[in-house]
């Protein structure tokens, strides 16, 4: 089955995600293969909860099993938070696709992750 023609949809679905950004990768959304949707990602934010350290991550977008890097090695100040991906600059998983997320310290940061499925 292929993705949906985004001028014909019949449902469009809005859900959150959160998550604790661990030293291993985590894969914080899949659109599976043969899933007859998109997945439109609206907004990404991480955020360092710790009050002694920085926190570095990278952010990765993973197709047919290639990586590309959204976000590389960017830092976030204690107490502060990054938007990697915004509602102007959006960006859909197609079938297949995933996003995932690694940090340097286990769980200093919070990853809060905004999306639309389309079907």
């Amino acid at each position: 089955m292929t993705a949906p023609n985004l001028y014909s949809i019949t449902s469009v679905t809005g859900k959150t995600s959160v998550f604790q950004v661990a030293t291993t990768k985590t894969t914080m959304l899949t659109n599976p293969a043969d899933s007859g949707m998109s997945i439109k990602i609206n907004a990404l934010f991480v955020t360092n909860v710790s009050a002694s350290s920085n926190g570095t991550f990278t952010v990765d977008f993973t197709r047919n099993l290639n990586s590309i890097k959204i976000a590389s090695g960017t830092t976030v100040e204690i107490g502060n938070t990054v938007i990697v991906i915004a509602k102007d600059t959006s960006i859909y998983l197609e079938e297949g696709d995933s996003l995932g997320i690694v940090g340097t310290v286990n769980n200093n940061m919070h990853a809060l992750l905004t999306y639309e499925i389309v079907t």
